[in-house]
């Protein structure tokens, strides 16, 4: 335009005749001088401005403001000074002829005024460049405070997540520790209930070994009193052996005389002495007659004493009449003595010396036999302090052992070592000592039988068969005695046994302090899980916590631009660019990406957090199971020496009760996780799904203005380069997602497989309780209080397990068909994905064929967006347990509880089907 006014300036000059020219050129030359001006001071502002502007400052719209507003002062003012300057020049032509301009200086300025425009033209571009620099700026800022936004909604999910996860392990490691005091209280009333057992059946022990002594003491006071009674008979019977043996050579001697010559005198001689020896005779048979009375009495009240023990006063009298009874045989063979002084009654008197001297042997080898015995009751009883003394020292040990679980230092384990092994050898050297009187005792018995078979003779009158009736009856008697010396060795070999048993107790209490070491080493362990989750809970809030001021710079940089562009818009309106929905789409795709990728981790976190969780729950397990092989010992010890197996049977039936019982308190735990899992997969799930809704409606926008601009080659070649950009991101993505999908089904195998597993684990445990409630059946015959506790838990049991069984059923067939069905459904809308991809990366050539390439992918998208919706009846049906046969469509996804999975979440399959096996593992365990 100012090229336009200049030449019609110097044509309206150059056309006057006269002196008109020097006026017009003169008007002409103050117009071009001032417009020179205003051109200078308008170039001088944009040059500051675009100094401005290349600073940094976002000042172009107001740019492109002014240079519009300053183009239209400049012609205007140019089409007043041409009017002014042709009023004048036709005033004044004939004055100023010799201030024309020439061809040079015209040319000079069409140059400037073509250079101007040139800088005008750079200018424009600068201003479209620093515009699309803005815009750029713009939506990075969008996408960054959009990104910032998901992020801090993610961490604050996670960290809720955490928080929620903490609480549920603080709640378990308190209820733990609960549990232990209590089993701790319970097993160290059971160890008091034990120890006063154990102290009772000790009291009960030696009160019984008391009384055996007292029964011994007294029967070896019979047999010392009959060993007595029996050599008095002896005695006595050897006496009248040897009268009878003098009367008889007597007799024959006096036979022999009186055939050699029989008189009156030696005939009334004879008479004489047959009168004495018939009243002699006469007189023995008497006493032979009172010892007969006396033997009959000794043995009833023999028989009495057999019966009745405690009749202390009968011995006493019985004493003080053998005692008589000794006297007064004493006294007749001393008045025979002084009848008799003849040569023969002397060599019998001499026999009967010897015989006597004989007895005395016997009674001394007796007396050495009685102090023998005395001397092995003495070792008896020291035996049995010994044996005391040990168990105080186990009492002691155990106390020790307790003291050792709460206190572990090697040294006291030393010790408690050294003391165990130096009761052991104490134990065995008074076993040793023991069998060494037991051999003794042997010898002892089978002298006193030799010595009484050596005093056996022959009999041959009646008299002497009495004796030996009565002594057989003695024998008897002493057999009982060495009957009862033989309980007594049953006895000693039962204290034995319980000595042994009592070892069993120390090794049982060797094994319960192992276990506690190990239960102790386990519980510092979970504390240390403990505290590494703490850290990981605290630098995830620091991360938070830095995440959240980033978030906030970026906001204040984003209100910073905004006030920006309002000023621009203010100064402006800004045109709509054209390339702002591939821009969008873009960011969008990006920010897709980020979400999958934090998708991904925050997968990976909770695949941490499971199998930790899990390994907790193995953790607990095993002290739980540790804790029941603790109480079988407890039962153990508190009955050593069970009379039947009624008692075991029951404690093994109550230890599976309790852990089913466990496992289902467990496994309720598990359920309200895997609850919260899936509360927080559903709100990841909704998220993705308003991500793509958003994207959807950017694809459908920008292909409409693809559609109402068809003719702009520039935004072709762009939307080109943006889509083949687009293609390889897509495929980069869907290569990512098929190697996720593939280790998604390397998962579901596993799973399945684990599934199998827990099947058969069910079903081992099902066979174990049929056979626990017909163990009980058989045993409720036997007692009737576990009849009613087989009643009661029946009822309870039928009661609690009866539905779930139903419910667990219903529940793994429904999930199992839902399953493969979203299984099927999960391929094909994996082949269908790939297959519009495919066609979206071969839409390359041209606009049009690419748009109309992009819309069958976009109608392929929604096919598998519906196709993939049908994933979620595995969600579904794991939450109500009921089968669907039609899967999701896209239109009911408000009124579904759970939102379809997307395109971006496959491997949220496998998470599903985890949490899916672990409530049906539940339902089966409970059951």
């Amino acid at each position: 335009m100012e090229a336009g006014a200049g030449t019609s300036a110097g044509a309206a000059g150059w056309s006057c005749q006269g002196p008109g020219p020097t006026v017009t050129t003169l008007g002409s030359y103050e117009a071009s001088e001032g417009c020179e001006r205003k051109k200078g001071q308008r170039w001088g502002s944009l040059e500051r401005r675009g100094m401005q502007a290349m600073e940094g400052e976002v000042l172009l719209p107001a740019l492109y403001e002014e240079e519009e507003e300053e183009e239209e002062e400049e012609v205007e003012e140019e089409e007043e000074q041409v009017q002014k300057g042709g009023s004048v020049g036709s005033l004044s032509v004939n004055k100023h002829r010799g201030l024309s301009l020439t061809e040079t200086e015209l040319e000079e300025l069409r140059a400037q005024v073509l250079q101007l425009v040139a800088e005008l033209e750079e200018t424009r571009e600068l201003a479209g460049q620093h515009e699309d620099d803005s815009l750029e700026l713009q939506g990075l800022l969008e996408d960054e405070r959009l990104a910032s936004a998901q992020q801090a909604e993610v961490f604050t999910k996670q960290i809720q997540q955490l928080q929620g996860e903490l609480r549920s392990l603080r709640e378990e490691i308190s209820l733990l520790e609960h549990e232990k005091e209590s089993e701790l209280k319970e097993i160290e009333q059971e160890l008091h209930l034990a120890q006063a057992e154990i102290q009772n059946l000790r009291q009960a022990a030696e009160d019984s070994a008391t009384e055996h002594e007292s029964d011994i003491a007294s029967l070896q006071e019979d047999l010392c009193r009959l060993q007595n009674e029996l050599e008095d008979m002896e005695r006595i019977r050897g006496d009248y052996e040897m009268e009878i043996a003098s009367l008889r050579a007597e007799m024959e001697m006096k036979s022999s005389e009186t055939s050699n010559s029989l008189s009156l005198s030696d005939f009334s001689g004879l008479q004489e002495e047959l009168q004495q020896l018939r009243e002699r005779y006469h007189f023995l048979n008497e006493e032979y007659q009172a010892l007969q009375a006396s033997n009959s009495s000794l043995t009833g009240q023999l028989a009495d004493l057999e019966s009745e023990r405690t009749q202390r006063a009968t011995e006493r009298w019985l004493e003080s009449q053998t005692l008589r009874s000794m006297t007064s045989v004493e006294s007749q063979t001393s008045e025979m003595d002084f009848l008799e002084p003849d040569p023969e009654m002397q060599l019998l008197r001499q026999q009967l010396w010897d015989a006597e001297e004989q007895m005395h042997d016997m009674k001394n080898k007796c007396q050495e036999l009685c102090c023998e015995l005395q001397e092995l009751q003495h070792h008896r009883q020291v035996s049995e302090e010994e044996q005391r003394r040990l168990q105080r020292e186990l009492k002691c040990a155990q106390n020790e052992v307790l003291r050792f679980q709460t206190s572990h230092s090697v040294t006291q384990n030393e010790e408690l070592k050294s003391r165990l092994c130096t009761l052991q050898k104490k134990y065995d050297t008074s076993q040793d000592e023991q069998n060494e009187l037991l051999k003794a005792q042997l010898q002892l018995q089978a002298e006193l039988r030799q010595l009484k078979v050596m005093k056996y003779t022959l009999v041959e009158n009646q008299s002497e068969k009495e004796l030996l009736c009565r002594l057989q009856k003695l024998q008897l008697q002493h057999q009982n005695v060495t009957c009862e010396k033989e309980k007594l060795l049953e006895r000693q070999q039962q204290l034995q046994e319980e000595l042994q048993c009592h070892e069993a107790e120390l090794q049982h209490l060797r094994d319960m302090a192992a276990s506690f070491r190990e239960s102790n080493e386990k519980n510092t362990e979970t504390h240390a899980q403990l505290q590494e989750m703490k850290q990981l809970y605290q630098a995830s809030k620091d991360e938070l916590e830095r995440q959240k001021h980033m978030y906030d710079q970026l906001e204040q940089d984003l209100l910073l631009c905004r006030l920006e562009l309002k000023e621009l818009k203010a100064s402006q309106p800004i045109p709509e660019d054209k390339g702002k929905c591939a821009n969008k789409c873009d960011t969008l795709l990006s920010r897709l990406t980020e979400l999958q990728e934090k998708y991904k981790a925050s997968q990976k976190e909770m695949g941490q957090l499971q199998m930790e969780q899990c390994e907790l729950l193995e953790d607990q397990r095993r002290m739980q199971e540790e804790q029941g092989q603790l109480q079988e010992e407890l039962h153990r010890l508190t009955l050593p020496l069970p009379k039947s197996g009624l008692l075991l049977k029951s404690q093994e039936l109550l230890t599976k009760l309790e852990d089913l019982c466990e496992l289902q308190l467990l496994y309720q735990g598990m359920q309200e996780e895997q609850k919260k899992l899936i509360q927080n997969q559903d709100c990841v799930l909704k998220e993705q799904l308003e991500l793509h809704e958003e994207l959807r409606r950017f694809k459908e926008s920008h292909f409409q203005e693809v559609l109402e601009n068809p003719d702009d080659s520039k935004l072709a070649k762009s939307s080109k380069c943006d889509r083949n950009k687009k293609s390889k991101l897509l495929m980069e993505q869907m290569q990512a997602l098929q190697v996720l999908y593939e280790t998604s089904q390397a998962e579901q195998e596993l799973l399945q497989q684990e599934q199998r597993r827990l099947l058969e684990e069910r079903k081992r445990l099902q066979t174990d309780l049929q056979l626990c409630l017909e163990e009980m059946q058989l045993l409720q015959v036997q007692s009737p209080s576990i009849k009613m506790s087989l009643e009661s838990y029946r009822k309870s049991y039928g009661s609690s397990i009866s539905p779930s069984n139903e419910n667990c059923r219903d529940s793994t067939i429904d999930d199992n068909e839902s399953y493969c069905k979203s299984y099927t459904s999960t391929q094909t809308s994996d082949e269908s994905l790939l297959k519009s991809y495919d066609s979206s990366t071969s839409a390359s050539e041209t606009y049009e064929k690419s748009y109309c390439t992009t819309t069958n992918s976009s109608i392929t998208y929604e096919k598998t967006y519906g196709s993939t919706s049908s994933s979620d009846t595995f969600h579904k049906s794991f939450v109500s347990s009921c089968t669907d046969d039609e899967p999701a469509e896209p239109e009911d996804m408000e009124s579904s509880p759970t939102p379809d999975p997307p395109i971006f979440s496959l491997p949220l399959v496998g998470l599903v089907v985890i949490s899916a096996l672990l409530w049906c593992w539940w339902a089966e365990t409970s059951s």
